[in-house]
């Protein structure tokens, strides 16, 4: 084979070339003049299928939705655009930031005034009307924010009881002591539930007659016929006579109780 110069460099071809319009081109600089992928960096050089998204080129199998991480075979949105469009600050995404027609439109919704879909009913939350904010950052109707239990819209306290389930403070299981709802840690007694840390900052598992906090401590349940549970001195008592079991002491009573 006679000495071939590559158009491009120059240099004498040494085995493989490539015909160009402008003749002979070495390998080198054939891969560098098909250019590099916009997305991966890698060569678009005999590697597959390529194509141009706006003076962008790259590989087609690197075309994907940024929303999705899915191909994009079909419609599109540039994503700095899409930020624009619903007047936030898209500048920190790149130029290969694509986003697919479907993904566009739920992006749409999730970002619209009021924060677009209610969890609740899957209607759009439009504009003026009243909504509610949840712990999670979602938005709902505030006519949809219910009671799971008793199905009354909440307007107060309220106790969230799993993804979507929120319970008011009427229907939230009490503390068979303080009667407040029952949340954080709890003792379970006799069939009775009771804050393990109350509101006063003391358990809620108490002797029945002195009031005494049970968490941690022994207690006694109560003798047949009757219910509750009691410290180690009331019960010395009511070993006794059963009926001290229905008697409250009057706060200060009990040496061994301390809450006063």
């Amino acid at each position: 084979m006679p000495d071939i110069d590559c158009c491009t460099c120059g240099k004498k071809i040494v085995g493989t070339y490539f015909d160009t319009l402008d003749g002979e081109q070495c390998p080198a600089c054939a891969e560098a003049a098909a250019g590099f992928c916009a997305v991966c960096k890698k060569t678009l050089f005999n590697c597959g299928p390529t194509g141009d998204v706006g003076d962008l080129k790259i590989h087609a199998a690197c075309f994907e939705c940024c929303e999705c991480e899915e191909q994009i075979d079909g419609g599109f949105t540039d994503k700095r655009d899409l930020w624009k469009e619903l007047g936030k600050d898209g500048s920190s995404f790149g130029q290969c930031a694509w986003v697919c027609d479907d993904c566009a439109e739920t992006v749409r919704k999730e970002n619209k005034p009021n924060g677009g879909e209610c969890p609740f009913c899957g209607e759009d939350i439009e504009a003026g009307e009243e909504f509610k904010k949840l712990d999670d950052g979602r938005e709902c109707h505030k006519k949809c924010f219910k009671c799971y239990k008793c199905d009354k819209p909440i307007d107060g306290k309220f106790i969230p009881e799993g993804k979507n389930k929120f319970c008011c403070t009427k229907c939230t299981k009490k503390c068979a002591f303080c009667n407040e709802p029952l949340l954080g840690e709890i003792t379970i007694s006799d069939g009775f539930e009771y804050h393990k840390v109350g509101p006063d900052g003391y358990c809620c598992f108490r002797c029945k007659r002195c009031r005494t906090p049970l968490g941690g401590v022994e207690y006694f349940n109560a003798p047949p016929g009757k219910t509750g549970s009691f410290c180690k001195s009331c019960n010395k008592d009511i070993m006794q006579d059963p009926e001290l079991a229905d008697q409250e002491l009057p706060p200060g009573i009990c040496l061994a109780c301390t809450i006063m």
